[in-house]
C-alpha cells in the first residue's frame, strides 16, 4: 500500500480556522485477514486483521442480529447515502464505528401510504471524537427511499453532528430527529432529496437519470445555496452488455444569502469529517466536478475494471469573508483533474490479484495512492 500527497480537510470556521494539513504519507507492505460466522438463521459476526507498520489493529468489523424485515448491527463500516457514483451531498463513504439498523427487504404500508410503494429505511448513529473532535459529538444519519412506479424512486437523506459542548437529553433528540430544533447550537444537519428515473429507452439503451438536491443546515438553503449531484447511468452498453458507463456533475454553491460555507459549523469546529477523510462529497464543498466512469466483469466475472476521471473546480469564495471556503482550500483552490480504479481478477477459484489506484494533481500539486494486493480464499 502507498500512498502521498494526501490532505487533511480544514479544522475550525472563522477565526479559529486552519488549513489543510498534510497527512503522513504511506508505504507500507500489509497482511490482511478477514473471517466471518454465522449464528443460527439470523445473526452473523465477521472482522478484517490488519498488520502493517504501525502494527496490528481491527481495521474493519461487523456484528447482524436480523428479525423479520429489520437487522441491527454493530460495527466499524462505510456508511454513504446516494445513488450517484461519486459521493453524496449528505454522506460520501465515510468509515465509522456505528450502530445501524435497516431494513433488508422492502416494506409495504398500510392505507393510503402504499401510494408510496416499497419503502426501505437505514438508520445510524456514531462519535465523530478523534483529535478533530475533541469535544466528541454524535453523528446521526438516516435514509428512507420509496418507490411510487417501477420506473421512479425518491429519497430523502439527513445527517446531523449533535452534542458535543451542548447536553444530550431526551427531548433535544426527539426535537432534531423531526427537525424542530432552530437556532441552536445543539446540531448542525445536512439534508438532501434525491429522485432517480429508469428511462423506457430499455429495448435501444438502458438508462437512468438521477438527482440528489441538498442543502447544508439553515432555512432557504436549499433555494440559496444548495449541493447538487446529478448524473446518467448506462447499466449495459449495446453490443457489450458486460459494460456500463455514465457521467456526472456535482456543484456546491458558494456562501451568501446569510448561510454558511457547506461542511463548515462554529459549534462543532472539527467540521463535517472524521479524522483526515470528509464525511460528505469528496469534493469537500464550494465548487463543481464533472466525471466520467465505466465498469465491466469479462470472463464470467473473473475479471472486474471500474474506472472513473474527473475534473474538479475548487472554491475559496467565502474563505477571506467567512473563514470557511472549500475543506481543502486555499491549498486546493483552483482547477485539478484525476482518475481511479482498478481490477479484480480471479486467476483460480481460491486466488485473485487486486489492485486499486488514484490520482489527482493540480497547480503545484498531487495526489497518489496505489493499493495491490494478492489474496487467497479458504
Amino acid at each position: 500500500a502507498g500512498e502521498r500527497g494526501r490532505l487533511s480537510p480544514a479544522v475550525g470556521y472563522t477565526a479559529s480556522r486552519q488549513d489543510p494539513q498534510p497527512v503522513p504519507d504511506v508505504s507500507t507492505a500489509r497482511f490482511d485477514a478477514a473471517g466471518g460466522v454465522r449464528a443460527g438463521r439470523h445473526a452473523a459476526l465477521w472482522g478484517l486483521a490488519r498488520w502493517d507498520e504501525e502494527g496490528m489493529d481491527l481495521a474493519r468489523w461487523e456484528a447482524v442480529a436480523q428479525a423479520g424485515p429489520l437487522s441491527l448491527s454493530a460495527g466499524k463500516q462505510p456508511v454513504g447515502y446516494g445513488w450517484s457514483e461519486g459521493g453524496g451531498v449528505t454522506l460520501g463513504s465515510a468509515l465509522l464505528p456505528r450502530v445501524e439498523v435497516q431494513t433488508v427487504r422492502p416494506l409495504r404500508l398500510p392505507g393510503f401510504l402504499r401510494l408510496a410503494g416499497p419503502v426501505a429505511g437505514h438508520l445510524f448513529v456514531s462519535r465523530a471524537g478523534g483529535m478533530r473532535h475533541p469535544d466528541e459529538p454524535w453523528l446521526w444519519g438516516a435514509r428512507v427511499a420509496f418507490q411510487p412506479h417501477e420506473r421512479v424512486s425518491f429519497a430523502v437523506n439527513r445527517a446531523s453532528l449533535f452534542g458535543g459542548d451542548e447536553e444530550v437529553t431526551a427531548g433535544r433528540v426527539v426535537r432534531m430527529l423531526v427537525g424542530v430544533i432552530r437556532g441552536s447550537t445543539f446540531e448542525n444537519q445536512v439534508l438532501s432529496f434525491e429522485g432517480r428515473w429508469r428511462l423506457p429507452t430499455d429495448a435501444t439503451l438502458p438508462a437512468t437519470v438521477y438527482l440528489e438536491w441538498g442543502a447544508d443546515d439553515g432555512a432557504g438553503g436549499l433555494d440559496e445555496t444548495p449541493g447538487r449531484v446529478m448524473g446518467v447511468l448506462f447499466p449495459a452498453l449495446p453490443g457489450a452488455p458486460e459494460v456500463a458507463a455514465g457521467a456526472e456533475y456535482a456543484r456546491f454553491a458558494e456562501a451568501c444569502c446569510g448561510h454558511g460555507p457547506w461542511y463548515f459549523n462554529f459549534s462543532f469546529p472539527g467540521n463535517w469529517a472524521r479524522g483526515s477523510h470528509p464525511l460528505g462529497h469528496p469534493l469537500g464543498g464550494e465548487g463543481w466536478e464533472a466525471a466520467g466512469f465505466a465498469r465491466a466483469e469479462w470472463m464470467d466475472a473473473r475479471l472486474r475494471v471500474d474506472a472513473r476521471g474527473f475534473v474538479r473546480e475548487r472554491s475559496d469564495a467565502s474563505l477571506l469573508t467567512l473563514g470557511g471556503g472549500n475543506l481543502y482550500a486555499p491549498a486546493r483552490t483552483g482547477r485539478s483533474t484525476g482518475v481511479q480504479g482498478g481490477f479484480a481478477w480471479r486467476l483460480r477459484p481460491h486466488v485473485e490479484v487486486r489492485a486499486r489506484g488514484r490520482g489527482e494533481a493540480g497547480d503545484g500539486w498531487s495526489e497518489t495512492a496505489l493499493d495491490a494486493q494478492l489474496a487467497v480464499f479458504f
